[in-house]
């Protein structure tokens, strides 16, 4: 073997080690999202609007758009999710990233860019960055509100 391979071999390990060491944790919310811990998904959605946040979520079918309900359906293509409460409701729209799986639930799944206004959160598909790495927290581990 030439001298000069295990150099080589070595640096470009550590090269990769240095990478892998620095890359960024994106936040990855996984699991159910139901009536009860859609306001803890709200919160963490708020604190990152206008950054990069990934989803790998399950919504079960629910057209009653009546109040005390997570209501989920697709209407020209976007997909909605609302909160249906008392006062005003709040909705989180996404134009990709979702499915309709068995007729039963949808999923939601990608890394969205995450803007809001003030009656609606949107989501936009973005790519995936290649020098990050994934930090899988549930939705129900999320806190109560901003800030908790």
């Amino acid at each position: 073997m030439h001298p000069a391979v295990p150099l080589a071999l070595a640096s470009a390990l550590f090269a990769f080690g240095t990478a892998a060491a620095g890359a960024e944790e994106l936040p990855r919310i996984t699991g159910q999202v139901t009536y009860e811990n859609f306001p803890r998904l709200e919160a963490f959605l708020l604190q990152k609007v206008d950054k990069s946040v990934a989803l790998d979520l399950k919504l079960a079918v629910n057209n009653d758009e009546t109040e005390g309900n997570l209501t989920t359906f697709v209407l020209d293509g976007q997909f909605e999710i609302a909160y249906l409460q008392s006062g005003e409701p709040s909705r989180i729209y996404a134009d990709t990233g979702f499915d309709l799986v068995n007729d039963d639930h949808y999923t939601l799944q990608g890394v969205f860019s995450v803007e809001a206004s003030d009656d609606a959160i949107g989501l936009s598909e973005v790519d995936a960055p290649a020098d990050k790495t994934y930090k899988d927290v549930g939705v129900d581990d999320l806190p109560t509100r901003a800030g908790n």
